[in-house]
């Protein structure tokens, strides 16, 4: 893949140190401590990973009985029923009066009727998308859905990851993000793309089917079916 053709949409940042990928991502957004973010059940490993040492709480919703990708109903009704938009144009988990602050897309093969119904509902309550594209990376829509999108990649260099900013419309979708230039721009671990470089798929980084169903166990994890521990388990 060539990232020639995403530049046109968004701001390109190749982060040569992969560790600080999944770091910066949530930096730019303006993920807090004990904040919350909106996972499915299989999120890549090292994102999860950043989330959880950058001090913030997971949510996982489980995937749908026909489909193995988000359960919208249980998102939407899950968004309805336990959280509020306050002053500030800010997602609170009634709970604990936590702030809700994104929701991750991976793209896996996710249909393009699934990926509109997760950006309406993140849109109505206020959400930033970040899409995780590494599984996806060649798919023809991966890359394009989040205002960030994020991958680990082999590049000419090696492994990389990189991270696409695009401008956004919303006002409240739009806090924090103007810092993360200041962020990842560091000599050390990244560089803007100023000309095409091409893209290859990488394997995504593993976890064990033991390590996740403990994961979903200590954290929230929202379910009508418990379809992702069945397919841990299969």
């Amino acid at each position: 893949m060539d990232i020639q053709g995403f530049m046109d949409t968004a701001e390109v940042t190749c982060l040569l140190d992969t560790n600080a990928l999944y770091e910066a991502a949530l930096q730019a957004i303006g993920l807090q401590q004990a904040e919350y973010i909106i996972l499915d059940p299989l999120v890549e490993e090292s994102l999860l990973q950043a989330i959880l040492t950058a001090g913030a709480r997971p949510i996982f919703i489980d995937y749908s009985p026909e489909e193995h990708y988000y359960d919208t109903q249980l998102l939407e009704d899950f968004l309805s029923l336990s959280t509020l938009v306050n002053a500030k144009d800010e997602l609170i988990y009634r709970k604990d009066e936590a702030v809700v602050r994104a929701m991750v897309l991976t793209q896996n093969g996710t249909p393009s009727k699934v990926i509109e119904q997760i950006k309406f509902i993140a849109q109505r309550y206020h959400l930033v998308i970040i899409e995780e594209f590494t599984k996806g990376f060649d798919e023809q829509e991966s890359g394009k859905q989040g205002t960030i999108s994020i991958a680990q990649v082999q590049t000419e260099e090696g492994t990389a990851g990189i991270l696409l900013q695009r401008p956004l419309q919303t006002s409240p979708l739009a806090r924090g993000l103007n810092r993360s230039k200041q962020i990842i721009s560091t000599p050390e671990s990244a560089r803007i793309i100023k000309a095409p470089l091409q893209l290859n798929a990488i394997a995504p980084t593993k976890q064990t089917p033991e390590t996740r169903l403990a994961q979903l166990q200590q954290h929230t994890f929202l379910s009508r079916n418990k379809i992702a521990p069945q397919l841990l388990q299969s």
